[in-house]
């Protein structure tokens, strides 16, 4: 069975390739229209590297507060990552130097990706955007534990958009439970149309030691095919922010006995548009 998935787990996936806890960013610039990097980031001071692994230290998913942003039309659906990623660049900042890499990576997307759940009165789609978010991944002896502060709308053009993400990556030692390494990232992701059912997605994503200094630089390119045209979602599993579909409008006790967590995106969407003044929005 395909699942689908929300944007932010997308993009851990595509970042972990590639609000919050000390990652706030420092300088960001805009230089002659081109988005850039920050010089630096803040000093993390919340996680040590060789300290026992604290899960009181994370934010949880059940607890997300969650953002909303308007989704361009022409990206609104669900969209299936094609399963080739382009390494185009990947540069170590300490010694200027190219790090060796492949120029090709295969990797399975099971999930298909939702781009849109709730619409407005006025006909214009927004997504949901679950923050804070954490993610595990495993690799040999080691987990990642990938901790999502921010996701913003950085530019959007008639046919493309850019986000910025902040993130923060401790590696665990799955055998002591102590923290290896700690890194910074902040991904810059752009997508572009390619024609009415392909998206580009370009990712520059910025290193950063626990300190905030620049570390490594690298660029991926992969694909999108749209296999979904867009569908409104009701609700999340706060747990996994995976759609959840109901059979009525109205969750019953047995329902929330089970082991996920429903969001109402309703509820959720119309909270956002009221704490952003946004009240003539709300559908009806």
């Amino acid at each position: 069975m395909r699942f689908t998935r929300s944007l932010i787990a997308s993009a851990m996936l595509l970042s972990y390739l590639s609000i919050g806890i000390g990652a706030a960013f420092a300088d960001s610039l805009l230089l002659e229209g081109k988005i850039e990097h920050s010089d630096k980031l803040d000093p993390l001071d919340r996680y040590q590297v060789g300290t026992e692994f604290d899960e009181s230290l994370l934010p949880t998913n059940t607890d997300c507060s969650g953002n909303w942003w308007r989704v361009p039309q022409w990206l609104a659906g669900k969209w299936h990552k094609k399963g080739k990623l382009h390494i185009l660049e990947y540069t170590d900042l300490q010694r200027k130097e190219p790090i060796p890499s492949p120029k090709t990576v295969k990797v399975h997307y099971p999930d298909a990706e939702v781009l849109g759940h709730q619409t407005d009165r006025n006909g214009r789609v927004w997504t949901f955007v679950p923050l804070p978010c954490v993610g595990r991944t495993y690799s040999g002896p080691h987990m990642n534990v990938n901790i999502y502060h921010s996701f913003d709308l950085v530019e959007e053009k008639q046919n493309s958009m850019t986000v910025r993400l902040f993130l923060v990556t401790l590696m665990v030692s799955r055998e002591t439970n102590k923290v290896v390494s700690i890194c910074q990232r902040e991904s810059l992701q752009t997508w572009t149309l390619v024609d009415d059912h392909h998206v580009s997605i370009l990712d520059s994503t910025k290193f950063f030691d626990k300190d905030g200094v620049p570390l490594a630089t690298k660029q991926l390119l992969s694909y999108s095919h749209r296999c979904n045209s867009y569908c409104p979602v009701d609700f999340l599993d706060k747990r996994t922010h995976r759609p959840v579909s109901y059979p009525s409008m109205t969750i019953s006790p047995s329902m929330r006995s089970l082991s996920y967590v429903p969001l109402d995106l309703r509820d959720s969407f119309a909270d956002y548009l009221r704490d952003h003044n946004l009240t003539s929005l709300i559908p009806q």
